[in-house]
């Protein structure tokens, strides 16, 4: 885990987690409980970002105007695309 600043927080956790996580620890499969917790607060945040990300775009596929202005977009850039020279 990259070294980030820290804040000092107190959390409540489930006992079964808390032990999970100790074993993780005594098993050398994570280096602390605190790197535990924050990997698990990290993968979260990604799944949930994901979630609104692809809510989102399901969303703007059923907005004919940015379905069109994606396609002309892909169009114009292939024009592009297609006058460069070689592999750059």
């Amino acid at each position: 885990m990259a070294k980030e600043k820290m804040i000092k927080s107190t959390i409540n956790i489930s006992a079964s987690n808390y032990e999970k996580l100790k074993c993780l620890v005594a098993s050398n499969l994570i280096s602390s409980m605190t790197d535990g917790i924050n990997i698990g607060i990290e993968l979260l945040i990604k799944e949930k970002e994901k979630e609104e990300y692809e809510k989102m775009m399901s969303e703007a596929m059923n907005d004919k105007e940015f379905v069109e202005r994606t396609i002309k977009v892909g169009k114009e850039f292939d024009l592009i695309e297609g006058e460069a020279p070689g592999e750059w």
